[in-house]
């Protein structure tokens, strides 16, 4: 596993392109990718399994890695399914980032099956979070009661600042 304190307090660049745009090749994403580790990026974020290969081939840096499927408002379609965290990992992403919203997955996979798929394969598991689950977890993290080998890496776009109002 990757030591979480290279990370710290470290830039995390995404670097994504839609399937159909002009710089969604693997070989366009990797040289991208390269860029930012040039100019500071301490990791990197990749979407797709070719992707993540051509980055992985092209950066020394850990990639967070995911799976995006369709798209809908009552499904998680942030890797979803215990195959996916497997593929992932094939692929040399060092993190697997997935869906923790609290919704039903294709193939039924819970969060606890998708952090111990990542785990037995030697990665760290990051949670992508809806903002009202974040709010639960940052509160949760105050009161001290997560059990550190349950959640690896919490990925919540607003809980830094939030926590950071709460405490200030």
């Amino acid at each position: 596993m990757i030591d979480l304190e290279r990370l710290r307090a470290r830039l995390i660049v995404s670097v994504q392109a839609e399937d159909e745009s002009v710089i969604g090749e693997p070989a366009t994403i990797a040289l991208l990718a390269r860029c930012v580790v040039q100019n500071g990026a301490a990791a990197v974020r990749i979407e797709g399994l070719e992707r993540i290969r051509a980055v992985r081939a092209a950066v020394d840096v850990p990639i967070v890695g995911l799976l995006k499927g369709v798209r809908s408002a009552r499904a998680p379609y942030i890797t979803t399914t215990v195959e996916e965290v497997e593929a992932l990992a094939g692929a040399g992403a060092d993190v697997i980032a997935f869906d923790a919203t609290p919704r039903t997955r294709r193939g039924g996979a819970t969060v606890a099956d998708l952090i111990a798929a990542a785990r037995s394969r030697g990665r760290l598991a990051l949670a992508d979070c809806a903002p009202e689950l974040a709010e639960v977890l940052a509160a949760m993290l105050l009161l001290a009661i997560v059990i550190p080998a349950a959640v690896e890496a919490l990925h919540v776009s607003s809980l830094a600042g939030e926590v950071a109002a709460r405490k200030g």
